[in-house]
C-alpha cells in the first residue's frame, strides 16, 4: 500500500535526499531533546514533593527497588505489608505497576533521589514528544511535525505535571507510540506492528487505567479506513487475544481493590459537579485555554471547523478528531473533574493549531511559521508557568536521621506525610528508622477529607500511651494539621506536655499558596524502649484491607 501524501501546503517543491531527510530526523531529534532537558532542570527536584500522589509514586519506585534488593522470595505479601508499615506512604495496589517499576531500575542505577525519580518522567517526557514527530511525520513535513511536538510538551498544563513525579507524561508516552504502531500498520498491514499495538496499550493501561479511552477512536480509525474488512483481519482478533490476555491480571487487582477509583467515576456526596449538566459537561473546554493557550485554542478551532465545513483534510486529521472526542466524552463522564485528566487530550489541539497554520499560511513560510509559533509558546510556558513546590521536609529528614536513636520510630503528623516519608527513605544510612502517621492511628480516613474521616475512640491518656509503646523518639509536627478534629487536638496536647520537648522549628516555603508553613519537631523525653514483638494494624480504606506486622519483621 502506498505511502500517505504529505499535506498539500507542506509537500516540499524540490526533491529530499535521503541525507537531508536523516539530518531534519536528528535535528528534530536533537530540538526535542533540548527541549526536555530544559523540563527536567527547571523541575523541583532541588526541592521537596508538592503533590501528595506524587510522592506516593516516588515510594512505590522506592518499594520495587527494594523489592529487588531483599528478594523476599516465599514472603512477598508479607514483606509489602512491613514496608508499608515502616514507609506508610504506598499506593502500590491502587495504582498500576509499570511506572514505578522502571522508576525501580532508574533508583537502583542512579540511587534513590527525587532527581532520580524527575529523571524517569523525563525519559517518558522524551519517548513521547518523539513519538508525536514519527506519528505527525506520517502526515506533515518536519517543520509542522516538530512544532506539534513542541506545542504539545509545552503546554503550560503538560509542562506542569511533566516536572512532578506524575504518570501523565509516561502514560501519554504510551499512548502516542500506540498510535504510531497502530497507524502504520492501516498503512503497512505489518503483522508485527498489530501485535506491537496490543503491548503498547497494555502498557498504557499498566501505567494508567483511564488511558483505555483511546480504543474506540483506534477502532473508528479502522472502520473508517477498511469499513468491516477490518474484523476479517486475523492480526486484529490476533492483537485483540494479546490485549485481552495482558490485561487480566490488572483486571483482577482493579476489581479487588480498586473501590475508590469506581468511586470516583460513579461519584457521590463529594461530587460538586453533576455529570449531566452544562458545567459537567463543558468543564474541560473551559480548561482548555488555561491548559494550552489561547493561540493553540483558537487555531485548533479553526482547523477543525474548515475540516467539518469544507470536507477537506488528511487521514490524520479524522485520527485526532477521534482521540479528541472519544477523550473528552470519556473524561467528562467521570465524576471526578480535574484539569490534569486531560493532558491526555491536548496532543489533538496541539495537532489542529499546526493544522490551520498548514492549511491557511503560504506554504513557503509554513515550516519556519510553525516552528516559530511552537518555540514563542514552549518559552512563554517556560517563563510564566514555574512549576510548584514546597521546601523545608528534606531539612525534618535529615534532622531526625542525625539524631534518632537506632532502630526508632517517628511519628509524622501533617499533610505532607509522602514528602516527609520518602526524604527519610533517601536517607541512606538511617533505612533503620520507622515512620508512624498520627493520621493512622487516630483517624479513619481513605485519601481526603472529602471522602470522609471518621474520628477513632481514643482518649488524650491513650494517645500519649500509643505513643510510648510504640517506642516513638521524635515527633515532627505540622502545628494547623486537622486541627478542628478532637482526636488531633489532643495529639496537640500530650506534645504540650512535660513529657515532650520542642527542639526545632523548621520554616516551610513555597511558590504556591499553602497552609503548612512550618513543621516543629518534639524529642520524647520518656526512655525508649520498642517491644519488637509488638503488632502494629493499620487499616487502608483506599484499597479495603488491613496490613499488619511487627517492628523486627522488616529484613
Amino acid at each position: 500500500m502506498s505511502q500517505p501524501t504529505l499535506y498539500q501546503e507542506t509537500r516540499p517543491t524540490q526533491p529530499v535526499t535521503r541525507n537531508a531527510e536523516n539530518m531534519k530526523t536528528i535535528g528534530a531529534f536533537a530540538a526535542l531533546a533540548l527541549a526536555v532537558t530544559i523540563l527536567l532542570l527547571t523541575s523541583p527536584y532541588h526541592a521537596d514533593i508538592w503533590w501528595s500522589d506524587a510522592s506516593r509514586h516516588a515510594m512505590d519506585g522506592a518499594f520495587y527497588r527494594d523489592l529487588v534488593r531483599y528478594h523476599p522470595i516465599g514472603h512477598m505479601r508479607q514483606f509489602a505489608m512491613n514496608y508499608y508499615l515502616r514507609y506508610p506512604a504506598l499506593t502500590i495496589l491502587f495504582y498500576p505497576p509499570l511506572f514505578p517499576v522502571v522508576e525501580g531500575m532508574f533508583f537502583g542505577i542512579f540511587g534513590i533521589s527525587l532527581f532520580t525519580a524527575q529523571l524517569t518522567v523525563s525519559v517518558f517526557y522524551l519517548a513521547a514528544a518523539w513519538g508525536v514527530y514519527v506519528l505527525c511525520r506520517r502526515w506533515m513535513s518536519p517543520g509542522p511535525a516538530l512544532a506539534v511536538s513542541l506545542l504539545f510538551i509545552g503546554c503550560p498544563e503538560v509542562a506542569f505535571w511533566g516536572r512532578q513525579v506524575m504518570l501523565e507524561i509516561p502514560v501519554c508516552a504510551f499512548l502516542i507510540w500506540t498510535a504510531v504502531a497502530f497507524v502504520r500498520y492501516l498503512e503497512d498491514r505489518r503483522p508485527g506492528l498489530a501485535y506491537a499495538v496490543a503491548v503498547l496499550l497494555a502498557g498504557a493501561a499498566y501505567t494508567k487505567q483511564t488511558s483505555m479511552f483511546i480504543v474506540p477512536a483506534l477502532l473508528w480509525t479502522g472502520w473508517r479506513k477498511f469499513g468491516p474488512a477490518l474484523f476479517k483481519d486475523r492480526h486484529v482478533w490476533g492483537s485483540a487475544g494479546l490485549f485481552t490476555a495482558l490485561m487480566v491480571p490488572l483486571l483482577i487487582v482493579n476489581l479487588k481493590f480498586g473501590r475508590l477509583n469506581a468511586g470516583s467515576v460513579v461519584g457521590g456526596d463529594w461530587n460538586g459537579i453533576p455529570v449531566f449538566s452544562w458545567q459537567g459537561l463543558s468543564y474541560y473546554a473551559r480548561q482548555f485555554p488555561s491548559q494550552t493557550n489561547w493561540a493553540i485554542v483558537v487555531l485548533a478551532v479553526v482547523a477543525l471547523v474548515a475540516w467539518v465545513a469544507l470536507g477537506k483534510g488528511a487521514e490524520g486529521d479524522s485520527f485526532f478528531a477521534a482521540w479528541l472526542a472519544a477523550g473528552y466524552a470519556f473524561f467528562s463522564f467521570i465524576a471526578l473533574k480535574e484539569p490534569r485528566h486531560t493532558v491526555l487530550i491536548l496532543l489533538p489541539l496541539a495537532f489542529f493549531a499546526v493544522r490551520a497554520l498548514t492549511r491557511f499560511a503560504p506554504p513557503a513560510i509554513v515550516p519556519i511559521l510553525a516552528v516559530t509559533f511552537a518555540v514563542v509558546s514552549f518559552g512563554n510556558t517556560m517563563l510564566r508557568h514555574p512549576p510548584p513546590y514546597v521546601d523545608g521536609y528534606a531539612k525534618a529528614a535529615e534532622y531526625i536521621a542525625a539524631r534518632a536513636p537506632r532502630g526508632s520510630v517517628v511519628l509524622f503528623s501533617g499533610y505532607r506525610d509522602g514528602a516527609f516519608i520518602f526524604d527519610l527513605r533517601r536517607q541512606l544510612k538511617r533505612t533503620d528508622l520507622w515512620v508512624l502517621r498520627a493520621d493512622k492511628l487516630l483517624l479513619r480516613v481513605a485519601v481526603g477529607r472529602q471522602l470522609g474521616v471518621e474520628q477513632l475512640r481514643v482518649s488524650e491518656a491513650e494517645t500519649e500511651g500509643m505513643i510510648n509503646e510504640l517506642g516513638v523518639s521524635y515527633i515532627v509536627n505540622q502545628p494547623n494539621f486537622w486541627d478542628d478534629l478532637s482526636n488531633m487536638q489532643q495529639l496537640q496536647h500530650v506534645l504540650h506536655s512535660s513529657q515532650f520537648r520542642k527542639v526545632a522549628t523548621i520554616p516551610i516555603t513555597s511558590n504556591v499558596n499553602h497552609t503548612d508553613r512550618e513543621l516543629e519537631i518534639y524529642e520524647n523525653l520518656m526512655p525508649i524502649q520498642i517491644n519488637r514483638k509488638q503488632r502494629i494494624r493499620m487499616e487502608l480504606p483506599i484499597i479495603g484491607v488491613q496490613v499488619e506486622g511487627t517492628f523486627d519483621a522488616f529484613k
